[in-house]
């Protein structure tokens, strides 16, 4: 199997909107399940409630940090994936003063960079 990358703008933007619809089935699902444990806890005694209540508490807070994990990862590929842009714009603009170097009287035939 091949994967492509595609990191023009259009395509880190469509990666992260899917990613972000990702993540957004995975927070529907945990409300579903605590709101599942909620229910389950008010339906029992006193010590399974309290360990339901555990339980769901444990959740939520493992489920946040995953989520911020996933944000952060998200955002800092699409940051990478500016700078990279950036980087390989500027490396051609300067390939192109260095072809206009090249090209000016005196340095004829010696290539890019004139010497």
């Amino acid at each position: 199997m091949s994967l492509k990358f595609d990191i023009s703008p259009s395509g880190m933007h469509t990666t992260g909107r899917k990613t972000t619809g990702q993540g957004d089935d995975l927070a529907s699902e945990v409300r579903m399940l605590l709101d599942a444990l909620h229910d389950a806890g008010c339906a029992s005694d006193a010590a399974v409630s309290g360990a339901v209540t555990r339980f769901s508490g444990d959740v939520q807070q493992k489920t946040g940090i995953m989520s911020a994990r996933v944000e952060s990862t998200v955002d800092g590929a699409g940051k990478a994936t500016g700078i990279f842009v950036d980087g390989d714009h500027e490396m051609q603009c300067h390939a192109n003063r260095g072809n206009e170097h090249a090209d000016s009287p005196g340095n004829a035939g010696h290539g890019q960079g004139g010497r």
